[in-house]
This record gives C-alpha cells, sequence and structure tokens, in this order.
C-alpha cells in the first residue's frame, strides 16, 4: 500500500513493497545491502529494525530513474559531461557561507549566530563592504551595477511556505518557477533556513532533499 503521508515511517519489507506498487521494483534485500554498502535511501533505527520515511525513500527511487529512451541503442552514446554533484557542489561552493557536510545523511548547513543576532546574508555583507573606505566611488558604483540578480524576497519567502511539506513540493511547478529565480546566495540561504526549520512550524529537511533542491537548481541554471 502506497502510503499518503510522506512523513510515514515504514519498516524495510513495507518500504520496498510500497516503492514497487509505487512503480518502482525493488527488493528488501536490495535495500537491506545498500544500507551496509551505501547507496540506499536514509532510514532510521527504532531498536532493530530499520524504519524508512516515505518521502525519503520515494525521492531516491526517482533519482535513480534514467533519462527517456527511445531504443536500447541508445545506452551507447557516450554521456554528455554531468553537472557537478550536489553534495560536492554544496561543499566546495557553500564554503564561503559556513556550510559544511558530514556524513552518512546529516548537513549542518549554516554555524548558528549568538541568540538574539540576526542571520546576515551575501547581500548585506556586500552592501557593508562597498561602504568601506578603502572602496574607491568607481568601484562601490560597478559593484552595485554589477550585482547578481535574484529572487524578490516576497518570492523567496512563498517558496519557504510552499516547500513545507518537505522534497515532495519540488514537483510543483509553482516551486521550480520561484526556485530558478534565486541567485546562488539566496540559494544557500533557503538551504539553510530548511535545515532549521522549528518543528512547531515544519519538518526541518534532510541532507536528502536539500541536495535534490540543489541538484535542481543546478540543472536550471547549467
Amino acid at each position: 500500500m502506497i502510503p499518503e503521508n510522506p512523513n510515514a515511517l515504514l519498516t524495510r519489507p513495507k518500504t520496498a513493497d510500497a516503492l514497487s506498487e509505487a512503480g518502482f521494483p525493488v527488493k528488501e534485500a536490495t535495500l537491506a545491502t545498500k544500507a551496509t554498502r551505501g547507496g540506499g535511501p536514509p532510514y532510521q533505527r527504532f531498536g532493530s529494525r530499520a524504519l524508512y520515511r516515505w518521502g525519503d525513500a520515494l525521492l531516491w527511487a526517482k533519482g535513480r530513474l534514467s533519462a527517456p529512451r527511445c531504443s536500447t541503442s541508445e545506452g551507447d552514446v557516450p554521456p554528455t559531461p554531468r553537472r557537478p554533484h550536489a553534495r560536492k557542489w554544496l561543499a566546495t561552493r557553500g564554503a564561503p557561507f559556513g556550510i559544511r557536510l558530514r556524513p552518512p545523511w546529516l548537513g549542518e548547513l549554516c554555524r548558528e549566530l549568538p541568540a538574539g543576532r540576526q542571520r546576515e546574508n551575501a547581500e548585506i555583507l556586500r552592501t557593508r563592504r562597498l561602504r568601506d573606505e578603502d572602496f574607491s566611488l568607481e568601484c562601490a558604483w560597478s559593484g552595485i551595477n554589477d550585482a547578481p540578480a535574484g529572487a524578490a524576497a516576497s518570492t523567496i519567502e512563498a517558496l519557504m511556505f510552499s516547500l513545507r511539506a518537505g522534497g515532495v513540493a519540488l514537483a510543483c511547478p509553482h516551486a521550480r518557477r520561484r526556485l530558478a529565480e534565486l541567485a546562488e546566495a539566496q540559494l544557500h540561504e533557503v538551504s539553510a533556513r530548511l535545515q532549521t526549520f522549528q518543528p512547531k512550524i515544519a519538518r526541518a529537511w534532510t541532507l536528502v532533499e536539500v541536495e535534490l533542491l540543489v541538484g535542481i537548481w543546478i540543472d536550471i541554471h547549467g
């Protein structure tokens, strides 16, 4: 039976059955092997049992789908250069923003600031640098005009609201359209906020979901 709630926790046998019913044939033994060797969906331990969140398991299965093909011979065509993997992209490009990852599935996407102090985004820091006494008027003017385009604050908040549903919300065209408008600095800010959702607001995103978000943004922007 396919769960309606993406946060439903399933045992390994029920996860395999639900994925198979959803159109992704997976055996319980396959999930057990990948839980040992890596490469499977994230899971939690409840005593001696492994429990899988349905939304994570479904995202993992969808990520294993190949591109559409019209014939078997298409598999022999040299693959196009792959874009950087989302995890590697986060680890390298996210460093200036204080984003650091740690295995296996936990990612601390931002440093916690002292209580009462607001998190400063990249735009505020850029503005402060432009006001520095060492900056000439010409440099400041160039910095203002060369500022990267990005989404409006209202667009970011609308995106955050829609993403409260979890990674499954990325299937919504409206969410993808708003995601496409984000500049790189805004992407980091959104990723950090998703990881620090308060329980009373929404479930904090897992690293798998954040990697999917970044992967979609990379596909859109090349």
